[in-house]
């Protein structure tokens, strides 16, 4: 396949299953929209000269459709965060894929440059990520397989990136790093989307 792949993880905009750290300051109706809002965001903006795919864990293929429109759905697979991750990448590229990219779904100012820039880095080195400021990253990109940059791995913890960037240094992999930015996870974040959004003044709240 000539086009590298782009997967976006996500979960459909359940009340009580997403963005569960905004409920407090939101509710859960509140923040599963506002997780709603950045996906379609994302969405929008991360078109590109590239595949690309949502991958959610099993939900209403017409739930997904109704709410994204017609895009490439797949189920995200078994496991803690890092086997899903892993085994979207070891398919992608049984699938015949040479570069694929996969981004989280809570960072609103990612955009098509980033994504260049991951799959650009792929032609140099076979990893690049994308530090988010919190300690975890939002992007990681891969040109062949590598499961063990998934394992061991203290998942939404801020100790995510220098987990990885250990077993990386330790497969002597030498990854590009993109610009950091900053997700959308905790009250004191909402400002920033609600600048996004200015059209929806219950994101003050």
């Amino acid at each position: 396949m000539a086009l590298p792949l782009l997967i976006l993880f996500t979960k459909a905009p359940v009340p009580g299953q997403v963005k569960t750290r905004l409920i407090p300051a939101l509710g859960a109706q509140g923040a599963a929209l506002a997780h709603s809002l950045m996906v379609r965001r994302m969405v929008e903006r991360l078109q590109g000269p590239w595949d690309f795919e949502v991958h959610c864990p099993a939900a209403d293929p017409q739930v997904l459709d109704q709410w994204l429109g017609n895009l490439r759905f797949r189920p995200q697979g078994p496991g803690d965060l890092g086997e899903k991750m892993s085994l979207a990448f070891a398919e992608a590229f049984a699938r015949g894929y040479k570069k694929v990219a996969l981004v989280g779904s809570d960072i609103p100012d990612l955009g098509p440059g980033e994504i260049q820039g991951a799959f650009a880095a792929l032609d140099q080195q076979p990893l690049a990520l994308g530090p988010a400021l919190d300690g975890g990253y939002y992007a990681i990109a891969l040109n062949r397989p590598c499961p063990e940059l998934f394992q061991g791995v203290p998942w939404s913890s801020p100790q995510v990136l220098a987990q990885t960037l250990a077993t990386a240094a330790a497969l002597k992999i030498t990854p590009t790093l993109l610009p950091p930015l900053a997700d959308i996870d905790e009250p004191q974040d909402l400002p920033r989307l609600q600048a996004l959004f200015p059209d929806q003044p219950w994101l003050a709240r």
